[in-house]
């Protein structure tokens, strides 16, 4: 098992798709869930939320979400399809694309 730091795991998820085949990469995490469970996911990012389309009728209701400044990332979860906010901090092992070893993340 190796190391990796979170910045590289967060540089890792921005390279999205593979350019020899065109096909889109996709990673593995472990992260502590708000439970205290350690969840394992098989995720990719670049994903559109599907709250985006919702139209408010009064532009002061509007409430602006900040995926980065609340230490969150939007992650598109291939098992149960479905997009997920997994907190970055909470993230503590990573797999990188087509690899089956585990790297330990330090943050």
């Amino acid at each position: 098992m190796g190391i990796t730091d979170i910045g590289s795991v967060l540089k890792r998820f921005d390279d999205t798709v593979d350019e020899a085949d065109f096909t889109v990469k996709d990673y593995g995490i472990q992260f502590i869930t708000t439970d205290g469970r350690l969840r394992t996911m098989r995720a990719r990012k670049n994903v559109k939320s599907p709250k985006q389309k919702l139209e408010t009728p009064n532009e002061k209701g509007k409430v602006m979400y900040n995926l980065k400044r609340a230490g969150n990332m939007l992650l598109h979860d291939l098992e149960i399809d479905e997009p997920r906010h997994v907190k970055v901090s909470t993230i503590c092992f990573f797999s990188d694309h087509n690899q089956t070893a585990w790297q330990r993340v330090f943050h």
